[in-house]
């Protein structure tokens, strides 16, 4: 007799079977039932071909943003909002793991940086470091009376596999006693103006690395070297609005942080980078007071399984059923929060043209039908789209459901038509 996506409450008590109490009434507990929608006949059926509709297009019924694996933003923010702990949160999306605490550096690619220079602005306290052999120069804020506007680490002119280090005080670049070497420097001071390809400034904590991808390379990447506390600040503001719910921003603090010390690795020249492809980091400038206290309520804890770092991927939304992941402990689990009132991404709808499926695989000439072949199980039109089967003129084309996603533009893999 329970309704769909209906907040309910209760108190428990013992007693006897006949009648008797053994104990009062418990305080309330409260539960949201899931915002089921009703399933519509024929489309949503695995294996029923489906014809281009006479208006040219499909219309799609799905859910969530993203892969849904893991942890949903939004989801956490429902459950932080009906009183749910950042603990509890997390032990709904990762079941398995434990809580320990990591602390140390970590080196992060800065992508938009793609000049062959570190170029940052002056200050007082700026250090060079070379990395190999530790040794330090301090540099000044000023010389010969002038002020120091900008310094910079570049490939030599003559020899690119060397480094040398320039200044300028006017508009005119020197080379700073001519300072030349190989291998990897970095700047360093407590905070850091990295000057970008547009001439914008960018802050970021800790050291700016100069680094060669690899032994005798001509070419350079700009590298963040930094705790990792200071790093999950950088990430956690860029991930999830910081006016969202403390316990929302704390489980996200330890999903970020276990983020990154997951990919910290000796096989290359960083460990992670900034971008979606990893987990976006703003560095200083995107730091804000709620997500740095969520941060520090955190201090240095990560989730871990069997000992290793877990692999805490997660999403925006997982409309309902989060999917399985790569690890045991990345399972497919009723995500009950996720359908809060302030989650437009949790149902939507979306009109795909068929002309625009055509475009993205022409092999099949022109699209006749569609066809769901495969879903995963779990939620409403039974699941996920694992595979879809496209029929065309000139063929018929396989896909997967995260493929689908990609070419049409989707919110996820979780729809039906």
């Amino acid at each position: 007799g329970l309704k769909a996506a209906q907040k309910y409450y209760a108190k428990v008590r013992t007693i006897e079977d006949d009648g008797t109490n053994l104990s009062s009434y418990s305080s309330a507990v409260s539960a949201t039932t899931l915002a089921v929608e009703p399933v519509s006949s024929g489309s949503t059926s695995t294996n029923v071909s489906v014809p281009v509709p006479a208006s040219s297009a499909y219309t799609l019924k799905g859910h969530g943003y993203g892969h849904g694996i893991g942890m949903s933003q939004y989801g956490a923010e429902g459950a932080a909002r009906d009183g749910k702990s950042a603990s509890s949160i997390l032990a709904t999306y990762y079941p398995g793991t434990d809580q320990t605490k990591k602390t140390g550096n970590i080196r992060v690619l800065l992508s938009a940086d793609t000049t062959d220079s570190v170029m940052v602005e002056g200050r007082e306290g700026l250090t060079l470091r070379y990395v190999s052999s530790g040794k330090t120069l301090s540099l000044p804020s000023t010389i010969d009376g002038k002020k120091v506007i900008r310094w910079s680490i570049d490939p030599l002119s003559s020899d690119k596999k060397k480094s040398v280090l320039r200044y300028r005080t006017t508009s005119t670049w020197a080379t700073f006693k001519a300072t030349t070497w190989t291998g990897d420097a970095q700047f360093e001071a407590s905070t850091l103006d990295l000057v970008m390809p547009s001439d914008a400034n960018r802050t970021y904590r800790t050291a700016l690395r100069s680094s060669l991808p690899k032994s005798g390379a001509t070419n350079r990447d700009t590298v963040n070297v930094l705790s990792i506390e200071n790093y999950t600040r950088g990430v956690v503001a860029r991930e999830m609005p910081s006016s969202w719910h403390a316990q929302a921003l704390q489980a996200q603090s330890v999903a970020a942080r276990t983020y990154g010390v997951r990919a910290i690795t000796s096989s290359r020249y960083y460990d992670i980078c900034d971008t979606t492809s990893c987990q976006v980091y703003g560095g200083a400038d995107a730091e804000t007071t709620s997500t740095d206290a969520a941060v520090k309520a955190t201090a240095e804890t990560i989730l871990t399984y069997k000992g290793s770092p877990a692999f805490t991927q997660f999403s925006s939304s997982s409309g309902g059923y989060t999917a399985v992941g790569s690890q045991p402990y990345l399972k497919a689990v009723v995500d009950s929060t996720d359908g809060w009132s302030g989650n437009a991404n949790h149902s939507w709808t979306q009109t795909v043209k068929a002309s625009a499926i055509q475009a993205k695989y022409p092999t099949i000439g022109t699209l006749k039908s569609m066809k769901v072949t495969k879903r995963n199980g779990f939620g409403d039109y039974d699941g996920r789209v694992t595979t879809l089967e496209l029929v065309g003129s000139k063929g018929t084309k396989t896909i997967t459901g995260d493929q689908a996603r990609t070419a049409f533009g989707l919110k996820s893999n979780w729809f039906t038509f």
